[in-house]
């Protein structure tokens, strides 16, 4: 049975976690970059028949605290590895898309023994730099990272008065693929949240891509 709460680890963050208590061997399920643990629900009803599952919320993403420093890979990875402390998980195996991924690889690499084996969809070796997205000269590099601080200053998120304006927003693409279906549509409803003045918007705040994108 999947359950779905607010795990406190060590460091005082909280993470939101949907797992499973078992004797099987565990699975991490790790979400890409704005993403949110609910990507993974039309998988995890198979998956959990033969295995434990932890499929956390980052920090900074979904239900998990957003505190406004500590996006670092090598700081989620940390996470997970206290949480899987907290669950008494020994071992697992790990599958990560995009950004998953990476903080994944970062685990592995921190804590090999408790990494069995990795599944990696859509990690990059850098976002800036060799075999990045951004590749040039090191004065390059420093100035398209500040042209990508400078527009995510200038991005306003997206605010709605309600749920039913935010998810007709988000589904657009989906639908033009011709992918919606029910657990997209309980995604979608995932990356949706209230701020303080009543309006709906997205979960992905901009100090958090920040961060991300300054520190990799």
């Amino acid at each position: 049975m999947l359950t779905e709460s607010k795990i406190q680890l060590s460091n005082s963050i909280a993470l939101n976690v949907k797992y499973s208590n078992s004797t099987k061997p565990a699975v991490l399920f790790l979400h890409f970059s704005g993403g949110t643990l609910n990507m993974w629900d039309g998988i995890l009803p198979i998956f959990s028949k033969e295995y434990r599952i932890i499929a956390p919320d980052f920090r900074g993403h979904g239900k998990s605290a957003k505190p406004p420093t500590g996006y670092h890979i090598d700081d989620l990875a940390n996470d997970l590895y206290l949480l899987l402390q907290a669950l008494d998980v020994k071992t697992c195996h790990v599958v990560g898309s995009s950004m998953g991924a990476e903080v994944g690889l970062s685990l592995a690499a921190s804590h090999p023994d408790m990494v069995k084996s990795i599944v990696c969809e859509g990690a990059l070796y850098n976002e800036f730099g060799d075999y990045g997205i951004f590749n040039g000269i090191a004065e390059g590099i420093t100035a398209e990272k500040n042209r990508q601080r400078e527009k995510l200053l200038e991005r306003r998120m997206p605010e709605h008065p309600s749920l039913t304006e935010f998810l007709a927003e988000a589904k657009i693409p989906i639908e033009w693929m011709g992918i919606l279906n029910e657990h997209f549509l309980t995604y979608l409803k995932s990356t949706a949240e209230e701020n303080g003045d009543g309006f709906i918007t997205s979960h992905y705040r901009n100090h958090v891509r920040m961060e991300y994108m300054e520190k990799y």
